[in-house]
């Protein structure tokens, strides 16, 4: 898949040891060494737990999209996951996504989508970072999941999400481009 605007993306490391060092010295070659060691710090833990999300979901890959002297803006995974090849259709995609109960802040919107991988359904959903709390803030997303033509009983999802009020339109097409450009190699 091609990344826009690669020099802002992170790559996360997923098949790395317990230690941080990695985050650090991501940390430290994106922000450049005149960067203040608690800016420094303060991304790499960023990294580190976007990493232990990705790990605890299964991520095949996962990345942060970080524009430079600026704090991480999006997270963007990718899983494989595995499906019957009777409900290897995007319609039982579509019926299992409406199953998800809220709270949402808006009705998701479920549309088909044909990318070259194969046929998908993107699911842009706009919700409470913590729901359990009084919090305001929202978490933004758009999943695609993608029935890889070659492989039956197989989906490939791909999600990209943000806390970023405002950048929602730039980044939701940002998902897109991205969904567009993922291969199978």
């Amino acid at each position: 898949m091609a990344l826009p605007e690669p020099d802002q993306w992170l790559m996360l490391d997923l098949a790395r040891d317990k230690s941080d060092a990695w985050a650090l010295e991501l940390a430290r070659r994106h922000l450049g060494e005149g960067a203040a060691d608690t800016l420094r710090h303060a991304l790499a833990g960023y990294l580190t737990q976007a990493a232990e999300t990705a790990l605890s979901n299964g991520a095949m890959s996962a990345a942060v999209l970080a524009p430079v002297g600026g704090p991480p803006v999006a997270f963007l995974q990718v899983r494989e996951m595995r499906i019957p090849v009777e409900s290897w259709q995007v319609e039982a995609l579509r019926a299992e996504a409406e199953l998800i109960e809220g709270p949402f802040f808006r009705e998701p919107q479920t549309s088909s989508v044909d990318l070259p991988l194969g046929p998908a359904m993107r699911v842009h959903r706009v919700e409470p970072i913590d729901p359990d709390s009084d919090s305001t803030g929202v978490l933004e997303g758009v999943a695609h999941y993608v029935l890889p033509s070659q492989c039956p009983g197989v989906a490939i999802e791909l999600v990209m999400i943000w806390h970023t009020p405002g950048l929602g339109g730039v980044l939701e097409e940002m998902a897109d481009r991205i969904a567009a450009s993922a291969l199978l190699t």
